[in-house]
């Protein structure tokens, strides 16, 4: 069966691989993977940009305020939230044991594009601070 309960015909039944069978250990890719795979409906250019928690691009949950008291930082959404109102119906969310702590997000993308910039412009030592904090709190999702 499909996302929109079709039936799907392979052909045959049973198991694919023989006696192999597959765990899903984690899903790891960069945004634009992620948005397409999960049919996400936060992104970088919607108001939600967050698929973890309910930063926004602004207001008072506002994604680039960092620090140990960001707002953004206590509103970490549950896996029930993400699979009712964080994406769309999708195959990867129907697999046994598929949970939003699974999903993780490129290195590339979280220090390389995202946190090294912001730290080679800081100029005082809270705002160095404040991105090294963004960094663990990146590690523990």
């Amino acid at each position: 069966m499909d996302v929109y309960d079709n039936t799907f015909d392979r052909g045959h039944k049973g198991a694919i691989c023989g006696k192999y069978r597959g765990v899903l250990v984690a899903m790891k890719g960069d945004q634009k993977f992620l948005q397409r795979a999960l049919k996400l409906t936060t992104a970088w250019n919607s108001e939600r940009c967050c698929m973890y928690c309910r930063a926004t691009t602004f207001g008072p949950m506002l994604y680039c305020a960092f620090g140990p008291h960001a707002p953004h930082c206590n509103t970490m959404i549950t896996n029930d939230e993400f699979l009712q109102t964080g994406c769309k119906p999708n195959s990867w969310i129907r697999l046994p044991g598929f949970h939003l702590q699974l999903v993780l997000a490129d290195w590339l993308h979280i220090v390389d594009l995202a946190i090294t910039p912001e730290l080679a412009a800081s100029d005082t030592p809270s705002q160095v601070g404040d991105v090294l904090f963004l960094l663990i709190v990146v590690e523990v999702i």
